[in-house]
């Protein structure tokens, strides 16, 4: 009798043989999703939401190129202890976009700049409930979108901008 097996990890490592198979995995790091797999932010102190996220989409536009192909983008959010607000987000781009399907945004997607997250500040975030959260990012990537910065980038391409929380749905800005 065959004995067949798979081993999936954090969706990103599958591994699969029978009886018959030997397979050697080596080199291989398990990390829990928290301080040690989220770069450090810059140091925002003293500065408003509104103020930190200027700087951080504006240091992502001047240093980052990404592929024409990208046609969409995530202002994704999740909840973490590793931040005192308790609250993340982050930034990422797609080659393709489904208004139906919201999986374009799952993983990491295609494209993901350098300055990925920006741990949202603890005076304006810490305490609030997640849809308050959401309201609030949306109501700040609506600003922006609106802004020159957005029309004068790359940004301004985009099929799609949206904001959302990584277990629920996207809300389409653009």
């Amino acid at each position: 009798m065959l004995a067949n097996f798979k081993i999936f990890l954090s969706g990103l490592l599958l591994i699969s043989c029978n009886l018959n198979s030997e397979v050697r995995v080596s080199n291989v790091e398990l990390k829990h999703l928290g301080s040690d797999t989220i770069p450090k932010t810059k140091n925002y102190n003293n500065m408003t939401f509104d103020e930190m996220f200027s700087v951080w989409i504006n240091d992502i536009i001047r240093t980052e190129k990404p592929s024409k192909e990208i046609i969409a983008y995530k202002f994704g959010i999740f909840e973490t202890p590793d931040v005192p607000s308790g609250y993340y987000l982050y930034l990422i781009g797609a080659k393709q976009y489904d208004p139906r399907d919201d999986d374009w945004a799952a993983g990491f997607g295609d494209f993901k700049p350098k300055s990925t997250y920006l741990g949202l500040p603890e005076k304006e975030f810490k305490d609030l409930k997640w849809d308050k959260v959401q309201t609030l990012i949306e109501k700040r990537v609506k600003q922006f979108v609106k802004s020159e910065e957005f029309k004068n980038s790359y940004f301004n391409d985009a099929k799609a901008i949206t904001v959302g929380f990584d277990d629920g749905d996207l809300v389409r800005i653009k």
